[in-house]
């Protein structure tokens, strides 16, 4: 279920096909055992992806099917729904206490909450927090930081913003190559994967990069938001899994 649903979010990020076969097998699977800790990440990764396409009627409605099943969860899956429940304009509220990434920016504070995301490595969440502030000078930093990590979907809201706010001179666009990648990673961030699969250090990326360990942690910390997963073995078992996904024959039975 697991890798049904993170298929499906990172499919969802980089806005391309097949995101709803995916989630929709993944809450089948999650209602079916009934469990919050199952239900309310599947839920809110389909908030985020209806949101993403820009139906915010049917992201609202996830986030409050993901709040019905939360009384049970701990306290960062609750603040994860609270933050979704404010970002699709539901008027439900959840009570707290939250951890600190999630406090900040249910107190309306963008910028600390994204530092706070930031400091966890969570570049994707920091952006996203920054997104919402509703002032150019954090919607530009969003968007750098989603430009840099390839989520298509998520740049265009932000340029969207923007361009609402009557900003000017907006960046380019992520280039082709990062677009093209199966997984919107870079050529770098490729290379520095590949070397996660064969489990080496940072300390062994660099060596063989000939980088510093400092700027392989940041590629690591880009290539975990893009896939969305939590840890380099996650990221490493995720790609099989997404090789497997695509190797299959949709004709076998």
């Amino acid at each position: 279920m697991c890798t049904v649903r993170r298929i499906g979010s990172i499919l969802a990020r980089r806005g391309e096909s097949g995101v709803w076969d995916h989630l929709d097998e993944a809450a089948v699977l999650a209602e079916r055992t009934g469990e919050p800790q199952q239900i309310v990440p599947v839920r809110l990764t389909r908030a985020e992806a209806r949101w993403l396409e820009g139906d915010v009627h049917e992201a609202r409605r996830e986030a409050e099917l993901a709040a019905a099943a939360a009384g049970r969860c701990g306290a960062w899956e609750r603040g994860a729904v609270a933050v979704w429940l404010r970002r699709t304009g539901s008027p439900h509220v959840l009570q707290g206490p939250f951890p600190e990434p999630y406090r900040l920016e249910l107190e309306r504070d963008p910028a600390a909450a994204a530092r706070a995301w930031t400091a966890l490595g969570c570049r994707y969440d920091a952006a996203l927090a920054l997104s919402g502030a509703g002032r150019e000078r954090e919607l530009r930093e969003a968007l750098r930081i989603l430009t840099e990590l390839g989520a298509l979907p998520a740049t265009r809201i932000v340029r969207r913003d923007l361009r609402r706010l009557g900003a000017r001179s907006l960046p380019a666009g992520p280039r082709a190559i990062t677009r093209e990648d199966p997984d919107g990673l870079t050529r770098r961030e490729r290379e520095v994967l590949a070397l996660i699969c064969e489990h080496l250090t940072n300390a062994e990326i660099a060596a063989k990069l000939f980088i510093s360990t400092k700027t392989v942690g940041h590629h690591v910390s880009a290539i975990l938001t893009k896939l969305n997963v939590p840890t380099r073995a996650a990221a490493a078992a995720i790609t099989r899994d997404l090789r497997t996904v695509e190797r299959l024959d949709p004709n076998e039975p």
